[in-house]
């Protein structure tokens, strides 16, 4: 994902960031009937050290886009995402997040 130029590979690079967020919070514990963005709740971001609503706010946003824009360029046969930089910018908001999610996994 990291080696894919963006500005030409935008709707891919939407999937595959939506695929890893997905799997990701499967292998954190997120439950098969629910979607990522409400596994990483309000609660759960605080939990993580996130801060509040008002701060976590803007990582729930991105976490939304990411899942809208990822299901909308993966299922229709015409939508598609092509702004490059509000998905750069969503997944340097979600870094952290991501981050932490990864240091948190059980170790096999």
């Amino acid at each position: 994902m990291c080696s894919v130029p963006l500005g030409a590979h935008t709707p891919l690079l939407t999937i595959g960031v939506w695929a890893f967020v997905e799997t990701l919070s499967a292998l954190a514990g997120r439950n098969s009937d629910t979607d990522f963005v409400a596994f990483f709740n309000v609660q759960r971001l605080t939990n993580m050290g996130f801060g509040d609503k008002k701060k976590t706010g803007p990582m729930r946003d991105a976490l939304g886009r990411i899942q809208h824009n990822g299901n909308a360029t993966k299922h229709h046969e015409v939508s598609a995402t092509f702004d490059g930089k509000q998905l750069a910018n969503d997944l340097a908001t979600i870094t952290p997040l991501l981050m932490k999610t990864i240091e948190g996994l059980p170790q096999k």
